[in-house]
């Protein structure tokens, strides 16, 4: 494993920069991993708190958080790249993909997936087209699961209800 922990910069060619699968970004007093088998950008700049990674035409670079951190994304969203991002019970991961040429800021936020809405649960994943970015995953927890079923469950018991009466009318009515 492989430790980038130092404010740097990496500048080659067209996709000439690989990043091995489980290299360790280090931003800050934050660790973030590397994955996938195609991590290619045109440049890596890490500082003390955000790195920036710049994508051309098929770059692509994914991390993961085991901590469950958020990211904030500057550029927020372009033409120039795609980004997904999803949330589990283990780590958050962001996926970027150049579709031109731009350069993507990526600042750790002090917020994890799913802290918004109470922890837990497994989140979604969202692939957003070209131009639309989701800074924030926002996994439905399992709180969140259990009120909306029994919110559900009210509602079928009243319509239930309403059935029966209807039935019951048209029984008597024969």
């Amino acid at each position: 494993m492989c430790s980038l922990g130092f404010v740097g910069f990496a500048n080659a060619a067209y996709n000439d920069v690989t990043i091995e699968t489980d290299t360790v970004i280090r931003v800050g007093n934050q660790d973030f991993n590397v994955f996938g088998s195609n991590a290619a950008v045109e440049s890596i700049t890490i500082g003390t708190s955000n790195f920036s990674v710049g994508l051309l035409d098929n770059s692509s670079i994914g991390i993961t958080s085991s901590d469950r951190t958020t990211f904030t994304l500057s550029p927020e969203s372009s033409s120039e790249f795609n980004s997904k991002a999803d949330c589990s019970r283990s780590e958050s991961r962001l996926t970027l993909t150049g579709c031109g040429n731009v350069t993507v800021t990526i600042t750790p936020d002090s917020d994890t997936c799913g802290s918004t809405g109470g922890g837990g649960g497994e989140g979604a994943v969202a692939t957003l087209p070209s131009g639309i970015t989701l800074p924030y995953a926002h996994p439905v927890t399992a709180a969140e699961i259990r009120a909306n079923i029994r919110t559900l469950q009210v509602a079928l018991v009243s319509l239930l209800q309403q059935l029966i009466q209807m039935l019951q009318s048209q029984l008597q009515g024969l």
